[in-house]
């Protein structure tokens, strides 16, 4: 009825480790595309890691529903916790 044609997730997409493919599966439920964006809490609770790995197929999905999509390497280094992280960042259009 409201006519969603794509859906950003942005951030804090699932608390600890068996709740990010359980997100997973119920987003896929979606007729139309959606972005996840890691947040905070997959970076506090150590997550990051295996939400780039789940998360991997999807990124690569939407290089084909999402015009002009990429994405930039990740994982990057994160000077504020002196390792690497799982930062994303986007680009894509939509009409």
């Amino acid at each position: 009825a409201e006519k969603i044609e794509l859906v950003l997730l942005l951030g804090d997409i699932a608390w600890g480790t068996g709740e990010v493919t359980r997100t997973r599966a119920m987003l896929d439920a979606l007729e139309v595309p959606y972005v996840p964006v890691i947040g905070d809490n997959e970076l506090h609770n150590g997550d990051e890691s295996q939400v780039a790995a789940e998360w991997a197929t999807h990124y690569t999905r939407l290089a084909s529903e999402l015009s002009g999509f990429s994405m930039a390497p990740t994982p990057v280094w994160n000077p504020e916790f002196g390792k690497l992280s799982y930062f994303v960042n986007f680009a894509f259009q939509h009409k």
